[in-house]
């Protein structure tokens, strides 16, 4: 970056101090620039739509750009104003949890067929169904259980019959009846299989069980 390159903010005539996105942006504007970032995927987050980001790795290389670029600024920046700096650590801060949560939460878009079941006081359902997409930690599925969030369940993959005990973190009702879950596992270890590299998850298109929705 230019020592004389000036803000890409057509209206600011101050000087870049950190490059963001793509553009050349002074203090101001380059805080600016990360707390829109950080409200928007946070935002996602809260509301689950993480799931449906077309990219993990895109949202990671603007989280790692935006810690490795307030890093830089406030280690080189001599004359940071108290609100700065206190800005700069917020937004490490913040970046830095959601960078714990991408990871977390990176998922594939797969079918995998299982069997749910759900329990409560002399009631029990079963019901046969597949994954949209999982993650390390749990899978997004549909189902028609009468269960709400924080409920448990027992989940069984078809094609190994390995058994986990799963609870509902969020739910969507469907026109049609049926509810998208998200479901997140409760002591299963590798559950999918992400560790191995033959017949695990990640090795889905050599496995006939798995078929790809990719």
């Amino acid at each position: 970056m230019s020592v004389l390159s000036t803000c890409a903010v057509s209206s600011c005539g101050f000087p870049a101090s950190a490059s963001f996105e793509n553009r050349e942006l002074c203090r101001a504007h380059f805080i600016s620039a990360c707390y829109q970032r950080l409200e928007q995927y946070s935002r996602q987050f809260l509301q689950h739509e993480h799931w449906h980001t077309s990219s993990p790795e895109r949202l990671l290389g603007t989280l790692t750009q935006m810690i490795n670029q307030a890093t830089t600024l406030g280690l080189t920046s001599g004359d940071l104003s108290s609100l700065q700096q206190a800005q700069l650590l917020d937004i490490l801060f913040t970046a830095g949890n959601l960078v714990k949560n991408v990871r977390r939460s990176v998922r594939r878009c797969i079918s995998i067929p299982l069997k749910l079941r759900y329990e409560v006081t002399g009631h029990n359902w079963t019901e046969e169904s597949k994954t949209l997409e999982v993650s390390k930690h749990g899978a997004s599925l549909e189902s028609r259980l009468p269960i709400v969030r924080g409920e448990m369940m027992t989940v069984e993959r078809v094609d190994n019959h390995r058994v986990a005990q799963a609870a509902v973190r969020w739910q969507r009702r469907k026109p049609d009846g049926s509810q998208m879950l998200g479901i997140e596992f409760v002591g299963s270890g590798d559950f999918w299989e992400f560790g191995k590299t033959q017949t695990g998850i990640l090795a889905g298109s050599l496995n006939p069980s798995f078929s790809s929705n990719k």
